[in-house]
This record gives structure tokens, C-alpha cells and sequence, in this order.
């Protein structure tokens, strides 16, 4: 890799992917970026914060249950990132106040939050409420930390919640649609929906197949929709 290349890769601070294990090319990137963002560091931390996750749980669903799923799923994944620096995986969650301290100190400590996919709703209602979400911002802001966001782990990195409303206007499962929103009063205040603005003046939807698809199509705001593909991460 050139001088060039390696510079870019230093700086960058946001890698995003609708699926985060069956992206083919998410392993490259992000092994470009670890191997030249933390190029000084012998060991890194990972912290998986696997909130998303828990906004899954129902009367067939355990809190332990979902964890493990979670856990499984993130191992699934690493086993393809085939990280090329001696490492260590935390899992975090900031929904159950049992869990926050440990949440909160694993952050400050981290060179990579990993946000896993599940219901974006929940998982941004607990970054707020915690104030964890603040956290994360900042070192993303300070260049601190790489941001890896899986499906809503990457819409909640762009400007707002809008592509979650919309998403779920096409869903007939029933956790999924609009008239199931976990803390629905909460999102009445339109601050509240207002996300981490990773990625300036975008709306990130995942799963987006063609730049053309009707969801885009309807889409009327200021905010810019950027289709995010099941095959390729955006790195920022």
C-alpha cells in the first residue's frame, strides 16, 4: 500500500455496512484502517455493543437468550475479519443500568465500538437516554476511536431515524412497522430522532439495492437519502 493510501486510512474514523458478515469486502477495510490507524499499537480493544439486539426480546426471547445470539453472530463475523493485531472483544450493552458502568468504561478504553444491528429504535432511545451516545460521538470526533456500524449501528450514524419510518412502512411483521415503535411519545420531540451525523447531510439506509428504488423515491427532505449497499461498506 502507498504513503497515500496509508495516510487516508490513518484518519478515517467511520466504517459502515448494511451486513456486517456477509460484506466480502468490510474484512479489507477494516483491516486497512486498524492496521493504520493503531499502526503504533501492539493490542487494541474492541467493544460490541449489542443494544440493538435486546429491542428483540419477547415472550419466546430471554434476555440471555438474545446475548448469546448476539455473541454468536459477532464471533461469526470476526472469524472473517481475520484481525492481524493482538486483541481482546468486549460485549456491552447500555439499556440495563446493571450494565452501564461497564458499558461506559469499556468505551473510554476502546479503540473500536462495533454497533450491532437489531431494532434502531431501541438502540438509539438507550444511546441517548444513557448518554453513552454522546461518548461514542466525541471520540469519533476527536479521531480517537474507529465507529464500525452494522445495519443500525450505520443508520444511526448518519443525520436522523427517518429511514427506520420509512423502512417499516414496507414491513408486516409485527415488531417491525410503524404502529410498534419502542418509546413512540419519545420520538414526538424531533430532536430526539436527530442521530450521530457521522456522515454530514445523509440519511444512511441499509439494505438499499438500486439508487432508483421507490423508498428513495418518496423520500422529500432536505436530508439527502444515501443508499447504503448489502456488498459494500461506506467509509468515512
Amino acid at each position: 500500500m502507498n504513503t497515500r493510501k496509508k495516510n487516508i486510512y490513518k484518519n478515517k474514523s467511520v466504517l459502515l455496512s448494511s451486513d456486517c458478515t456477509k460484506n466480502k469486502k468490510l474484512p479489507k477495510e477494516f483491516n486497512n484502517i486498524v492496521n493504520n490507524k493503531f499502526k503504533n499499537l501492539n493490542f487494541i480493544k474492541i467493544s460490541v455493543l449489542i443494544t440493538a439486539k435486546f429491542g428483540l426480546i419477547n415472550k419466546t426471547r430471554s434476555y440471555e437468550n438474545v446475548k448469546n445470539k448476539a455473541i454468536k453472530l459477532f464471533k461469526k463475523q470476526e472469524k472473517k475479519l481475520n484481525i492481524q493485531k493482538d486483541y481482546k472483544v468486549y460485549f456491552i450493552d447500555c439499556s440495563f443500568k446493571k450494565n452501564l458502568e461497564s458499558c461506559i468504561n469499556n468505551i473510554k478504553t476502546s479503540n473500536i465500538v462495533w454497533v450491532m444491528g437489531g431494532d434502531t429504535f431501541y438502540l438509539w432511545y438507550h444511546l441517548k437516554n444513557s448518554k453513552v451516545g454522546d461518548l461514542i460521538c466525541n471520540k469519533v470526533k476527536e479521531n480517537k476511536i474507529l465507529y464500525v456500524g452494522c445495519c443500525a449501528g450505520a443508520i444511526v450514524a448518519g443525520e436522523t431515524l427517518n429511514p427506520s419510518y420509512i423502512a417499516r412502512f414496507y414491513k408486516k411483521s409485527y415488531k417491525f412497522n410503524l404502529n410498534n415503535i419502542y418509546k413512540q411519545d419519545f420520538w414526538n420531540n424531533l430532536n430526539n430522532k436527530k442521530t450521530f451525523k457521522f456522515i454530514k447531510n445523509k440519511d444512511i439506509l441499509p439494505h438499499c439495492k438500486t439508487k432508483k428504488s421507490r423508498v428513495l423515491n418518496m423520500y422529500k427532505n432536505k436530508t439527502k437519502m444515501f443508499c447504503l449497499p448489502e456488498y459494500k461498506p461506506l467509509i468515512k
